[in-house]
């Protein structure tokens, strides 16, 4: 059981790394508004639109379109394992999934896309994901959804999983012949995926 700060036992199971913090009633926080909360998605939007303004981008549509699709996949599959194992209380108690950030996760995965489009173009789009990113993470934790640990590793888990998919692929997939699969146990959390060339 749970010996709380306050000397009152909880008998309940041990639930992992969550039990770190001390657990509290719920609080009823104001709610993040629906814009601040999807805020992180308009950095896809721009890098996505951006060549109708005549900005150059590395990539074809399509070639960013699966670049940043797997971004995703890689940072999203390793962000949702993690939320499983670790079972991190979230500031506001509203569940066992704060750590890392799926939003700081996705934002910056986008931001470090947009940049690796963009930095040889037009530099002050290159570096609007970043400045999105941030902002997005910063509202997570002053609405009380995340410790700032998490959105920190959120940042660094979407940076480095976009750089994995941009070095693995510098080129795209022009040329690449491969089959994505994506495959996992049923009912469970996570999964994989293998690339065959």
């Amino acid at each position: 059981f749970f010996q709380a700060e306050d000397g009152i036992r909880d008998r309940s199971p041990s639930r992992g790394l969550g039990d770190v913090y001390k657990r509290q009633e719920f609080k009823r926080y104001k709610q993040i508004p629906f814009v601040a909360d999807n805020f992180h998605y308009s950095t896809f939007f721009l890098g996505s639109l951006a060549p109708i303004f005549k900005i150059d981008s590395k990539h074809s549509f399509n070639e960013r379109t699966l670049l940043f699709s797997s971004s995703l996949i890689l940072s999203s599959a390793v962000a949702i394992s993690l939320k499983k194992i670790t079972n991190i209380q979230r500031p506001d108690a509203s569940n066992l999934n704060s750590f890392p950030s799926g939003h700081s996760t996705t934002a910056f995965a986008a931001a470090q896309w947009i940049w690796e489009e963009y930095k040889d173009s037009n530099q002050l789009l290159s570096l609007s994901g970043y400045f999105v990113a941030v902002a997005s993470s910063v509202l997570r934790v002053i609405y009380h959804k995340h410790w700032p640990g998490d959105v920190v590793f959120g940042a660094g888990l979407g940076i480095i999983s976009t750089k994995i998919i941009y070095n693995i692929f510098p080129n795209g997939f022009r040329n690449k012949n491969f089959k994505l699969l994506i495959s996992g146990p049923e009912n469970t959390a996570g999964g994989g995926f293998v690339f065959l060339f």
